[in-house]
């Protein structure tokens, strides 16, 4: 009689033992086949071997699922969020290629300017230096 005692669990103590909660477990204790009759002590149900085993069976089942469901979701979003930083790091690269082709022909311009003021420097130096010869030769 002590043995078959200590198979039987109350709803906490097998709540406890699966590290799911009480409502998780009564939530699969009503829905248990007529096959499966809980004893009632005392205000608590006892709950036999075969009655923790089915809980046990659905509640593992149940928390599988929902783990998969879970990894499943979290590899969703992990594959959205590669992609679209793949995405972003390709228009950025663009862009700043698009940077470097302006900067390049902003540089080109500047060297351009450059020499074109440092050609008219050098003609009017030039055309100075003849009008000084020019006024001594009068």
């Amino acid at each position: 009689m002590k043995d078959e005692t200590k198979e039987l669990k109350t709803l906490k103590e097998l709540a406890d033992e699966l590290g799911v909660s009480k409502q998780a477990v009564r939530k699969h204790f009503d829905k248990l086949p007529p096959t499966l009759v809980p004893t009632k002590e005392n205000g608590k149900y006892l709950l036999s071997l075969e009655i923790q085993n089915f809980i046990s069976s659905k509640v593992s089942t149940f928390d599988t699922t929902k783990v998969s469901t879970v990894d499943t979701l979290v590899d969703t979003l992990k594959d959205e969020l590669i992609s679209e930083k793949n995405s972003q790091i390709t228009d950025l690269r663009k862009q700043n290629n698009d940077l470097r082709k302006l900067l390049d022909q902003q540089q080109q311009l500047q060297f351009k300017t450059q020499q074109m003021l440092e050609e008219k420097t050098l003609l009017l130096d030039t055309a100075r230096k003849r009008k000084w010869w020019n006024f001594l030769k009068k």
